[in-house]
């Protein structure tokens, strides 16, 4: 929990001063914060080094390892920038509060 509340305090993520339009800018930006703070940031759109499986958004999205050493965030590369960009905010919110979290919309959603 000592490096979740580090990496909050570290980000320097300020609400309401966000840009207007979401881009890949505003992801990196996020993501190079999130990681300057202490959390692995890893992305990938394919299982292992097998390019022949991607991984697919309706199977998941992003998931969050909570550890005192070093917390991760894993999102899946094939999602829009958006959807990363919710992914990344979603999961480090996870982190800070100290709760491991495999999010995929249409599971936690009710929906199959």
């Amino acid at each position: 929990m000592k490096t979740a509340n580090r990496a909050y305090k570290n980000t320097f993520i300020t609400f309401g001063s966000h840009p207007k339009y979401v881009n890949i800018t505003s992801c990196k930006t996020l993501r190079d914060k999130i990681s300057q703070a202490g959390v692995i940031v890893m992305m990938s759109g394919i299982v292992g080094n097998n390019t022949h499986r991607p991984l697919d958004i309706n199977e998941f999205r992003a998931f969050a390892m909570v550890d005192d050493l070093v917390p991760l965030i894993f999102i899946n590369s094939n999602d829009s920038v958006s959807g990363k960009l919710f992914s990344l905010l979603h999961e480090f919110a996870h982190i800070c509060i100290g709760n491991n979290s495999l999010y995929n919309d249409r599971y936690s959603s009710g929906t199959r």
